[in-house]
């Protein structure tokens, strides 16, 4: 529970930070480059970690995006075990323009709280947040659809994004 904490203070302490991130990333079309600097193996126990208060449509979004993870690559993502590791996901308020944003410095998802009144498209942002703390990096959408496209809110993780993730990690064993 005190890492929990620390996350928290650690998110409070960011929203500038975050804010001025999103800013660059949305100006900067996002990016392609170099390897994330914090990923999680997601084949191993991982705990999406979630506020206290987040709402209901938050919290299934969040759930939606572990369950369709698990499925299409047999992952072992939840939002409940005190032993896992934990990937911090905090809603906040941002510009419609700004769907997500993984901060790979301190492994800590950031995701617009205006999506959860759109399931699926939450979901998505939710999918393509958590496919970068796993290490894929943005696909431009003139390579191939992909969760990975730059602002994608429609496209969740095909074969080619398990693939992805597979040659990161190796393919997870079936549970």
């Amino acid at each position: 529970m005190a890492a929990l904490t620390a996350d928290a203070t650690l998110a409070r302490s960011l929203r500038p930070t975050t804010l001025a991130c999103l800013v660059w990333v949305t100006a900067c079309g996002g990016g392609t480059g170099g390897p994330m600097r914090t990923t999680f193996d997601p084949c191993e126990p991982l705990v999406v970690g979630l506020d206290a208060g987040v709402t209901d449509a938050e919290r299934a979004s969040v759930e939606a995006a572990v369950a369709l993870w698990n499925r299409v690559a047999a992952m072992r993502l939840t939002t409940l075990d005190p032993r896992a590791p934990v990937v911090p996901l905090h809603f906040q308020a941002a510009a419609n323009a700004f769907h997500g944003l993984y901060d790979d410095a301190h492994g800590v998802v950031y995701v617009n709280q205006a999506l959860a009144s759109d399931l699926p498209a939450c979901t998505v942002a939710i999918e393509h947040e958590l496919g970068h703390s796993f290490g894929l990096l943005h696909v431009p959408a003139s390579t191939r659809a992909s969760l990975m496209n730059p602002g994608n809110l429609t496209v969740g993780p095909t074969p080619a994004d398990v693939t992805a993730v597979a040659a990161m990690w190796g393919a997870c064993p079936a549970p």
